[in-house]
């Protein structure tokens, strides 16, 4: 299935897009605007990536359970998916804490209508460039130590298959 490939185009698409929406200012005129209809096809490409990233990290589960149990001989489903559902929340409650410091850094008020234009500038750049910088580790991170290539998904295969084949045997001589 070769899903450790997958992401590579995944977040490459979402660093370009994230780090296009950044930049894109630069290609205007001081006192301009981006065109709306140009942010709008930049903000899908960066969310495409996004968005297929997710899915790819469902799939990756599945992986993950596979090569914990062919590596430790027991398959720890349960246990994944609760470790995998506490990261996640935690990761949120983390985000959430980092959005509303990020939001007093930038001297964001919510109490008025209108904010400074050194807060909505700080703002759009954050909102751009962190994703980028951070879907760029995160794409490194993955291409140097996901260890689930092609060549282990087919190894790992091969060892479920051989164990079904052992407990239909064993099964079977039992029921004998």
């Amino acid at each position: 299935t070769g899903r450790k490939n997958t992401p590579d185009l995944h977040q490459i698409l979402a660093v370009l897009g994230y780090a296009l929406l950044f930049f894109l200012p630069f290609f205007y005129p001081e006192g301009t605007h981006v065109n709306v209809w140009i942010y709008i096809a930049v903000t899908f490409l960066a969310s495409l990536g996004t968005g297929f990233y997710f899915l790819h990290v469902w799939s990756t589960i599945n992986d993950a359970i596979d090569y914990s149990g062919a590596r430790y001989d027991e398959r720890e489903d349960a246990t994944t998916y609760a470790f995998f559902t506490f990261t996640r929340q935690l990761g949120q409650a983390v985000s959430a804490v980092i959005v509303n410091l990020a939001l007093v850094w930038m001297n964001y008020d919510s109490n008025t209508i209108y904010n400074s234009p050194e807060s909505l500038e700080k703002m759009y750049n954050m909102s751009a460039i962190v994703p980028a910088l951070l879907y760029l580790a995160l794409f490194v991170v993955l291409v140097i130590f996901y260890p689930i290539n092609k060549k282990k998904l087919i190894e790992i295969q091969a060892i479920k298959e051989a164990k079904l084949t052992e407990y239909l045997e064993t099964a079977s001589d039992s029921a004998l």
